[in-house]
């Protein structure tokens, strides 16, 4: 699964004919997260940067975890996307902050 999320990134930025830097830029993160997560040297994937480069690249979430073997009955695994889902929540209400309250 983790081997296709990073394929995945790295297929949905060279489409958009963006480099690591631009990429970087959009989401308001170091360019080293999106070398790091790219080349495989996260231990872990983390979700919020996920969320934010699958909103700069204008994909849904689930394209970097839907293939073949992710699917059940032609739908993605349910629990899979209720764990996105809910990070993706979380996500929305940070942004919703105000600076005052971070």
């Amino acid at each position: 699964m983790r081997s296709l999320v990073i394929k995945k990134v790295k297929a949905a930025r060279q489409t958009r004919n963006l480099v690591q830097k631009e990429l970087a830029h959009l989401i308001g993160e170091p360019i080293h997260k999106i070398s790091l997560l790219e080349n495989g040297k996260t231990k872990f994937i983390d979700a919020i940067l996920l969320l934010k480069i699958a909103d700069a690249l204008e994909v849904p979430l689930s394209y970097f975890f839907l293939d073949s073997f992710s699917m059940i009955n032609d739908s993605p695994d349910p629990v899979l996307m209720r764990l996105f889902y809910e990070n993706a929540k979380l996500y929305k209400f940070y942004l919703d902050l105000s600076e005052d309250e971070l």
